[in-house]
Parts: C-alpha cells; structure tokens; sequence
C-alpha cells in the first residue's frame, strides 16, 4: 500500500507491470471523533526546542508504520514520531539553520512527501530554494531541485508549499513565486531542468494561470490529472496531463471571509503557543518579494508565529 500523507497521500489504486497497490476507502458517511488526540508535540500548545515540542510545525507525513514526520519550522528540521512516543527524533539534516550547499542544515524546512515505497523522504528546504531527498536507510541527504539560489530558471524555484513524487519517481513541486507547478525526472540535481505543468510563470486569473499555487496533488488513479491550490484566485484547478489549461474544481467565486481566522487569533493571543497568523508576505517574509504584484490586502500568507528564538533570513 502507498504511504499516506497530509496534502500528498497516495492511496488510490495503480497498477503498473512492477508494482500493485490498493486504493484505500473512507467511508462516505464516516464520523470523526469530536475530540483530537495530540500524536506529536505538546498537548497544551507549548513551543520549545527539545526533542518533545515544536516551534512553528508546518506540514507532516505518515508513513505505513505509523510514524509522523513534522517539518518543524522555526526549529530548522524535521521530527519523527513514532506512534505512541512522547518524543522525536531528527530525520534528514542534523544541524539546524544554515545556507549555502551543506545539506546537514536547513532554512526553514515546509512540505515533505515520501517516495512511492518509502524509500526516500523529499523536504523543501524552502528559504535556501533547494528540495532535498533523504534516503531512509543511508541517511544519505542530496539535492534534488535547486540549490542555485532562488529564481524563475527552470531549475530553480521560489518557495515550495507542494510537493508530491508519483510512482515513477517523477517530482512535481508547487512554485508559489512564479506561479507555476513544476515537473522533475527521477535522479534529478541542481543542473536538471524541470518542465512547467500548470501555469505560465505569471500570475494571473485565466485558465491557463495560476496566482501564488500552494498545495498540490495527483491523482494517479485517473491519468496523474493534477490538483493545484490556486491561493490567490481562491480556487482549487484541475489539470490533465499534458494540458494547456486547467478548469475550476472548487471556488473561483472571490474571496471568503476571514472573520474565523481572526477571531481564533484573537483568542489565542498572548497564549505563549503556537498559532497561525495571516500577515503580508511583502512586509515580513521576502525582502526580494514584488512589492507591486503583493500589495493587495487579499494576497496573504499563513506563517507560524516564532516563540523564543531568533529568526534567521
């Protein structure tokens, strides 16, 4: 069976001349339990550096053992979870914050998603540009995708918020800059160029654009037809392969209300915990941002707020 991830969970049905997996159902009328057990991290909200909090988590995945890898934001790496453990350890890169080629460091790490057998966790090493592979068995860390700085050449990117690796080892990646969903080979480096899927490489509205793409998915038990999150258009596309333009399969009407949002922020304010705040990329995040493309109020961003530690860009 396919591991099953947040965003990227690769649980339907394919069937190749190696490989055989089977889809897995949820019942359509299922029940969630209305309150949540804390897997990873700390049940009271608590931020920290040890091996038992978070500070700033940001994506996960679970693997078929039940194990639960956190990209941990402002601690610069990746925790696993085994199931049942009060404690994590580190996957990938040991040594925290750093830039430049070394890949025992990290500069914020965000999405992740494994390789169809597990084999090799991918992480976006999203303000050093690069996406890096992480072998389970050798601990053997490279990069795949960038590491040249950030850019708009088609071996570069400008933060990731998707990633997602079909059955062949083919790794797509949502590339929320320059407005487009990225497809790489298999064995791919810091010199392979990837192709463009979705969008054009400037944001727009129309159906063959894309505005700041966020998460991503394929849907590989219906020809690798890919989902995208299209974050400022405020709609999910849908692109087949090989496609020119994408259609609308959710929103595409305006912008909802962020009144929810603000109200938890409001509660949860002068907490001491962890929480999602919506501020301006332009102003807080990117200093090489484009300033007329993001002045709008609507293009927001959510970002972990940092607890007690210095923030490094």
């Amino acid at each position: 069976m396919y591991p099953q991830h947040h965003r990227h969970d690769k649980h339907n049905a394919t069937t190749t001349a190696s490989t055989t997996t089977a889809r897995h159902i949820t019942c359509p009328s299922a029940v969630w339990h209305p309150n949540a057990t804390t897997v990873a991290g700390s049940a009271s909200g608590a931020s920290g550096l040890t091996t038992a909090l978070f500070n700033g988590p940001y994506d996960f995945t679970v693997d078929s053992a039940f194990n639960v890898y956190v990209s941990d934001f402002w601690n610069y790496r990746v925790m696993k979870w085994p199931q049942g453990s009060v404690n994590g350890t580190k996957a990938g890169p040991q040594l925290g914050y750093g830039t430049g080629t070394d890949t025992q460091h990290m500069n914020t790490p965000v999405a992740q998603c494994f390789d169809s057998t597990e084999s090799n966790l991918y992480i976006s090493d999203t303000y050093n540009c690069r996406i890096l592979k992480w072998n389970v068995a050798s601990n053997n860390i490279t990069i795949v995708v960038g590491g040249t700085g950030c850019g708009n050449a088609l071996n570069q990117f400008d933060w990731s918020d998707g990633l997602y690796v079909d059955r062949f080892d083919y790794l797509y990646l949502s590339d929320y800059v320059n407005d487009r969903v990225l497809k790489f080979p298999p064995n791919s480096n810091s010199s392979t160029y990837g192709t463009i899927v979705a969008g054009t490489g400037t944001a727009g509205a129309a159906l063959n654009e894309l505005n700041t793409p966020w998460g991503i998915y394929v849907d590989e038990s219906d020809n690798d037809t890919l989902y995208v999150v299209d974050y400022a258009n405020h709609r999910v596309m849908k692109w087949l392969a090989n496609a020119t333009n994408g259609t609308i399969a959710a929103g595409g009407h305006g912008a909802g209300s962020l009144e929810m949002a603000e109200k938890r922020n409001k509660r949860n304010a002068g907490g001491g915990h962890f929480e999602l705040r919506w501020s301006t990329v332009d102003a807080i995040e990117r200093s090489v941002w484009n300033p007329v493309r993001h002045e709008r109020a609507s293009v927001r961003r959510r970002l972990p707020e940092q607890q007690d530690s210095t923030i490094h860009r």
